[in-house]
């Protein structure tokens, strides 16, 4: 899942959850075209993580990458 709503990676993470991975866009421009572009181009980073359980944060200065499920 693809987002731009914070909300989503959060209740994933407080569910214990171990899927579905979701990548949220933290960034100031929230185009779509952009947005696009950014996953075409890190798709080979990306793929493993996300096939595996992960929540993925992206802003304008850093790629967060955190496994599912998040332990306190």
């Amino acid at each position: 899942m693809v987002t731009a709503d914070t909300d989503f990676g959060t209740l994933l993470a407080l569910s214990g959850a171990t899927l579905p991975s979701v990548i949220q866009f933290r960034r100031e421009s929230h185009r779509p075209e952009q947005q696009l572009q950014f996953l075409l181009a890190e798709t080979g980073q990306l793929e493993e993580p996300c096939s595996q359980g992960c929540v993925v944060t992206v802003t304008d200065r850093r790629i967060w990458i955190r496994s599912l499920p998040i332990r306190p």
